[in-house]
């Protein structure tokens, strides 16, 4: 075991002299990645034989300034054993899930000036890769080292971001929203996407800003909030609160947003084809029950809170979580009855 932790050392060290691919570089920090490190740890195989790659293996670095140092330092609460001085750089070994769009650190070793070891961790957290993520250029390479579809150039792209729509109060107020296409998978008629809401008044101040995923059924019209952030200048950033409770809600013809669908539609066949190389055999077997399932499940979840006296959702009246239930029942008969016309659009695009 001793030998095992030298030679993994001395693996790091010879690591740290080889020539590393730049990414990208700012007042704080510089990217880089190792190609040759990269490897796929797990894949799932398609009748056709071909393998999918479900998870990747490789190793980034990353050099600090004094100023990154500090912010670095801060965010894993080391101040008591190191200080910004004696931080050069950090090597890491990352693992990454292309389908759910994630990295997680296994092990990060952080190096002074000398090429010495000041600081190590194993306890790296799961994290999902959008647009505000400081490891979205260390994916985004990873995964075309692998699937060779474009990631890096896609994030870098002028039209990256979509325009979905646009909306102006009678006070001047208007909010507007666009999509991150880096970011979308489309899983069965469901797009899965980020989408960035602004709001500014009539001189242009921003007032209000939703940084949201969502999952929206593009053949039923309905979408639900997973998760997202609001901002405020008298709230900060806090997590965003979903008047649905995470449930899918119908999009009405009337408002804004339903531009924003036909937005999508349009976009989604020719672009998400080549996001369809990241998808398992599994997932293309269970694609045209996803939209049925949810619902289904919703309309259980909503009905037993309410049998057992509204204990878990948040209700504004006593039969709230019963009419949630009813719309939801309503929305899982709309997607049976498209079963057809989803499995068709499945099929076009994967």
């Amino acid at each position: 075991e001793a030998a095992a932790i030298v030679q993994d050392s001395q693996t790091e060290k010879e690591r740290a002299a080889e020539a590393w691919y730049w990414l990208s570089s700012d007042d704080k920090y510089s990217k880089f990645f190792d190609p040759t490190s990269v490897v796929t740890v797990k894949s799932a195989k398609k009748e056709s034989g071909e393998k999918v790659p479900t998870e990747i293996q490789a190793w980034i670095k990353t050099g600090y300034s004094y100023g990154g140092a500090q912010e670095t330092i801060d965010s894993y609460g080391i101040g008591a054993v190191l200080k910004p001085g004696q931080l050069s750089y950090s090597l890491a070994q990352v693992t990454i899930n292309p389908q759910n769009r994630t990295i997680q650190y296994l092990k990060e070793d952080f190096y002074n000036a000398a090429g010495e070891v000041v600081w190590s961790t194993t306890e790296g957290r799961v994290k999902e890769i959008n647009s505000q993520q400081f490891d979205e250029a260390y994916y985004n390479a990873v995964v075309d080292e692998v699937f060779r579809v474009g990631e890096m150039k896609r994030a870098a792209a002028e039209d990256r971001w979509i325009d979905l729509w646009k909306e102006e109060a009678e006070d001047g107020q208007v909010t507007s929203v666009t999509a991150d296409t880096t970011t979308m998978r489309l899983k069965g008629s469901n797009l899965i996407l980020w989408e960035w809401y602004e709001t500014k008044d009539k001189s242009g101040k921003v007032l209000e800003i939703k940084f949201v995923k969502k999952a929206v059924n593009l053949v039923q019209g309905t979408e639900r909030i997973v998760k997202g952030d609001y901002w405020s200048g008298g709230t900060g950033w806090k997590p965003v609160e979903d008047e649905y409770e995470g449930a899918y809600r119908a999009i009405s013809p009337n408002e804004p947003a339903i531009k924003g669908l036909t937005r999508l539609k349009a976009f989604a066949k020719g672009y998400l084809e080549s996001a369809s190389v990241f998808l398992t055999p599994v997932e293309k077997e269970n694609l045209p029950y996803a939209a049925l399932l949810f619902p289904y499940m919703q309309t259980v979840r909503f009905l037993a809170d309410y049998i057992n006296g509204d204990t878990y959702y948040k209700i504004q009246y006593p039969e709230h979580n019963w009419v949630r239930s009813l719309a939801q029942w309503q929305l899982f008969r709309s997607a049976l009855a498209k079963r057809d016309e989803m499995a068709a659009f499945i099929a076009s695009v994967s």
